[in-house]
């Protein structure tokens, strides 16, 4: 009987010296909200949702080491990051930081004043993206690797559907960032929306807390997040829950403003708005 042979990709990777601002950030990324994306809207979810901008501290604090490249595939003649997006977009914004979102581009130009950024880096071309994906599963879910968190694994595994689980098709849930939880329940977004009418606070304030606690992410990008989600009216199944409980959309609205807290809540330009928000535009009463 023939020995088997252990895969060794080094045999079938080849190495390549490529300029940063030549690899792009793979808009097909299974941890993405949607696919697709502009390579803006990638930047920006990195930055907000990944705590690239701790990578990038961290090169910039420490240097950045060769001993595991980025994993790229070719595809009509362009560069695609696969492995390593984080370690590309701090880069990427060390040579420009005007790619970063206004609340971190600021701080960027200023770790960079005085400082050269790495123009060119050693990247690994993989054969094909099947065979990139089957190293990012083994890397990110197996043993080789400090895994990904349990959120991030749940993001992996449904992109996959190795348990037949579709993640929300919008890309998110209404109210939050989050596609994941509450599908199949047509009313949950009135709660969470109702808690905010009571509150001041709605599903992505939930969401984020929790991911901010568990160190998903930092109060930084978790403000961010809420100001962006917090609070973003339910509509797709609006009137699948008028329906449920036989009013008209007139009474819904009467009755929701009839709890809105007067020292939560007050009436700019006949529109409804918080006198205070977590990120402080409209601290004052």
């Amino acid at each position: 009987m023939a020995e088997k042979k252990i895969l060794n990709y080094q045999d079938l990777w080849h190495s390549k010296m490529v300029r940063v601002d030549e690899l792009l950030l793979d808009p097909l990324n299974i941890r993405l909200e949607k696919q697709n994306w502009t390579q803006e809207e990638i930047i920006n979810d990195l930055f907000v949702n990944e705590d690239a901008m701790q990578i990038l501290k961290n090169i910039y604090e420490n240097g950045y080491y060769p001993d595991e490249p980025p994993v790229v595939v070719q595809e009509k003649k362009k560069f695609y990051v696969i492995d390593g997006n984080r370690r590309i977009v701090s880069l990427k914004a060390m040579l420009k930081p005007g790619i970063a979102p206004d609340n971190f581009a600021n701080r960027v130009r200023k770790m960079m004043k005085n400082f050269t950024p790495i123009s060119k880096i050693e990247v690994r071309i993989a054969t094909n993206r099947e065979d990139a994906q089957k190293y990012l599963a083994a890397k990110h879910t197996k043993n080789t690797r400090r895994p990904w968190t349990a959120l991030r694994r749940a993001y992996f595994y449904y992109a996959q559907k190795y348990t037949g689980f579709t993640a929300n098709e919008d890309g998110r849930s209404e109210g939050t960032y989050s596609k994941y939880a509450s599908l199949d329940d047509k009313t949950d977004g009135f709660h969470f929306y109702l808690a905010y009418i009571k509150f001041g606070i709605g599903r992505c304030t939930s969401d984020a807390s929790h991911e901010i606690r568990d160190g998903h992410i930092t109060r930084e990008e978790g403000v961010s997040l809420v100001k962006r989600y917090d609070g973003e009216f339910p509509k797709k199944y609006f009137k699948d829950f008028l329906e449920y409980l036989d009013i008209t959309e007139d009474h819904f609205w009467r009755i929701t403003d009839a709890y809105r807290p007067p020292h939560l809540w007050k009436k700019v330009g006949g529109e409804w708005e918080l006198r205070r928000t977590v990120w402080g535009d409209n601290g004052n009463q």
